[in-house]
């Protein structure tokens, strides 16, 4: 997994949860890493070890949790991949097109990356479908995403999953609304 996601949930850890929370999570996990580079790879295991670590030291689900990181992570990700994203786009756009635009780009520029495959349609000037398929299996991660995307642009995006691999089906769906 891109170490920018590694540091970014150090970040969100430390500023939303504080130093103890942090200290838990590495401590439950067994990881002992105390910095992460952006421009680096770290195992995914070490990511999700982290991710279940901090599930005993905050008091949110590990759904609202990692969904929280999500919309946290998606400044960010702009800003570090905004080169990809054209200037005339709107929110519902940069979802519609981040596996054609903002993934490929991802992958063509490094093949270790694995970012998750993602069938974006448009079904309307107001409305994307996302089918997201990863083994990393964090899709509350991809909703939190999709709706910081929206604050970041200044639009209201509400996500509806139609589908879920936490309740059995083989993909996640995600239908993308601008309110």
């Amino acid at each position: 997994m891109h170490g920018v996601f590694h540091k970014g949930f150090r970040d969100f850890v430390l500023e939303e949860y504080g130093d103890r929370a942090w200290a838990a999570a590495r401590d439950a996990s067994g990881v002992d890493r105390q910095v992460y580079l952006a421009v680096n790879y770290y195992p995914d295991a070490e990511f999700i070890s982290l991710v279940e670590g901090v599930d005993s030291a905050v008091d949110d689900s590990p759904f609202d949790f990692l969904e929280a990181f999500g919309r946290f992570m998606a400044g960010r990700l702009l800003d570090t991949y905004g080169r990809t994203v054209d200037d005339g786009w709107d929110a519902l756009t940069v979802v519609e097109r981040a596996e054609s635009d903002v993934h490929a780009a991802l992958r063509e520029h490094n093949p270790e990356l694995s970012p998750p495959r993602l069938d974006c349609t448009r079904e309307g000037p107001d409305r994307v479908r996302v089918v997201y398929g990863s083994s990393r299996r964090l899709c509350p991660v991809a909703v939190g995403l999709v709706r910081g995307v929206g604050e970041e642009f200044g639009e209201a995006l509400s996500v509806t999953e139609e589908r879920c691999v936490h309740r059995g089906d083989e993909r996640c769906v995600l239908v993308v609304t601008r309110r």
